[in-house]
């Protein structure tokens, strides 16, 4: 069996030594791997989980099935790097504001990124407030608001209703990065607007997250 010991103590010394700067990434990636599969040479495992997953936090976001059907990846690697995703959800864990209105808008967006913000799924929030816009709860569903259909939009309404909310935030992210609604944001959030009109609640804003940037549906363009 091939013995790594000299090169995984080469990248170990020049992290300690530089940090995250003195690696490329797939070295980084390959770091951690030595620390789950201590006997074999996972540089090609790390290079192929980056470019199946495309990224650092597409590959820690990723559920432990789909880690697992990359070849090479076995149970216990695959439960590690979800953990780690996990964790530094945990870590960079962003508590909600007290108020949800335009005052705290910096707030609300990081909030919000830190809910939306996986890179890896898409996500539909809502955040349903009282009259002074702070927030009663919390709900979120996998998809966007471009695959919201009828029957959801009634169950947004009927937990709006048996919250006694009377405003409501949405947000969902783009995982593509690209920050712009599209047409089907557009349509469905005109939808939801009008359905939560019908029972007497307003819809603040819809949210798009991408990346590190939110996108305000109802802001103007020059408050952005």
């Amino acid at each position: 069996m091939l013995d790594n010991s000299g090169h995984r103590q080469r990248l170990r010394e020049k992290f300690i030594a530089a940090g995250k700067s003195a690696l490329w990434d797939h070295e980084l990636l390959e770091l951690l791997l030595c620390y789950a599969i201590p006997r074999r040479d996972v540089k090609p495992l790390a290079k192929e989980l980056l470019n199946s997953f495309g990224s650092f936090k597409r590959v820690f976001n990723a559920p432990v099935d789909e880690l697992m059907s990359v070849k090479g990846v076995g149970r216990s690697t695959a439960v590690l790097l979800n953990l780690i995703g996990v964790l530094s959800k945990e870590i960079n864990r962003v508590d909600p504001p007290e108020y949800f209105d335009y005052e705290n808008w910096d707030k609300v967006c990081d909030y919000v990124r830190y809910l939306c913000n996986d890179f890896y799924d898409e996500k539909f929030c809502m955040f349903l407030l009282d009259g002074k816009c702070r927030l009663l709860t919390t709900q979120c569903f996998n998809g966007t608001a471009s695959s919201v259909n009828t029957s959801l939009t009634k169950l947004i309404c009927k937990a709006a209703g048996l919250c006694r909310a009377k405003k409501v935030i949405l947000a969902h992210n783009h995982p593509s990065g690209n920050l712009l609604p599209s047409s089907a944001d557009v349509k469905s959030t005109i939808l939801l607007k009008k359905s939560l009109c019908k029972i007497g609640i307003t819809l603040i804003d819809h949210i798009i997250v991408a990346g590190d940037k939110c996108f305000s549906m109802m802001k103007e363009p020059d408050e952005q």
